[in-house]
């Protein structure tokens, strides 16, 4: 019976699972309580950004809250590059421990992932010798794996041998495979998460950048009834610091606006022009300054370098 490490696949394990050894409480009271695993989530998010190395999961002290934190971390920044490229980088990781399991739990691993592989053996003869495959996937199975990834010549149908309705591959086409669905299912789990939505006792350690949410700007997503004017101002911050599309909207969704696309879309149709968040001065005349914060606009409260986010 296969026995696979949940240590070093944490994606194994879900969220509730992983809840349940703290006695019920929500994932916002468990990294609250955890504060070096945020920390460690953000310095591996750093790390990947600047190509430098991290530990596989499973040489790390609490790998499935750390994974979560992960997700977390990148649902808050709404970046979708840097979380390609972390997601990315991270099934890449899970895809070196996968190289050493044995078959049993190479198998069970790609079973988990909705890979419906078949142990089939083929063998055909080239040039350079004799070329044995031991995997076999029925063909519409195949197609429908690889459908996003055909360009790639590593999968392409041209390169397999295809017989009785199966497209037979060798191990390393599995590992690229699995590989690729890791990486897609940590992508479907990076979901918007409006920063409004989280706990002031936790804001400020998921933020992956040095600056904070100005406090004019954080009173505005608190506020329970925002006229459109707030609404614009605070659509605007969202678009300057990088917000993804969809947190922009699920936002707007959350305060009553009918059309969020179109109302977003005013804002970014026309992209010769570049709209900046009010400076502190025009918030002041709009009463919506509610702290001398020593900046002249909220923008320079809350961008910062990377390499200092302790």
């Amino acid at each position: 019976m296969a026995i696979v490490n949940t240590e070093a696949y944490p994606f194994r394990v879900s969220l509730e699972q992983v809840l349940s050894r703290y006695g019920g409480l929500s994932f916002y009271d468990v990294i609250s309580n955890n504060g070096d695993t945020i920390k460690e989530a953000k310095e591996r998010i750093n790390r990947i950004i600047k190509d430098e190395d991290i530990k596989h999961y499973k040489d790390t002290k609490n790998p499935q809250l750390l994974f979560y934190s992960v997700l977390l971390i990148l649902s808050v920044l709404g970046d979708k590059k840097i979380a390609e490229k972390v997601c990315r980088k991270e099934a890449e990781l899970f895809a070196e421990d996968l190289e050493k399991e044995d078959e049993e739990n190479l198998l069970e691993m790609a079973n988990f992932l909705g890979i419906k592989v078949e142990k089939k053996k083929i063998e055909y003869h080239v040039t350079k010798g004799k070329v044995v495959l031991n995997y076999a996937i029925y063909f519409i199975d195949y197609l429908r794996l690889t459908k996003n990834l055909r360009k790639n010549s590593k999968f392409s149908l041209s390169e397999r041998i295809i017989k009785d309705g199966y497209v037979f591959i060798d191990r390393k086409t599995l590992l690229n495979l699995i590989k690729e669905v890791i990486y897609e299912k940590m992508m479907s789990l990076v979901k918007p998460i409006p920063l409004s939505e989280i706990p002031d006792t936790i804001r400020d350690l998921l933020l992956l950048r040095k600056g904070i949410t100005p406090p004019c700007i954080s009173a505005l997503f608190k506020k329970d009834k925002k006229s459109e004017e707030e609404l614009k101002i605070l659509t605007v911050y969202m678009i300057d610091i990088g917000s993804s599309t969809d947190s922009i909207i699920t936002m707007l969704k959350n305060n009553g606006i009918q059309n969020p696309e179109d109302f977003l879309n005013h804002f970014i149709k026309d992209r010769k022009t570049r709209y900046i968040v009010y400076n502190c001065t025009q918030l002041k005349k709009m009463n919506l300054c509610i702290s001398e914060c020593g900046v002249k606009n909220p923008l320079q409260l809350y961008f910062g370098r990377l390499d200092n986010t302790s």
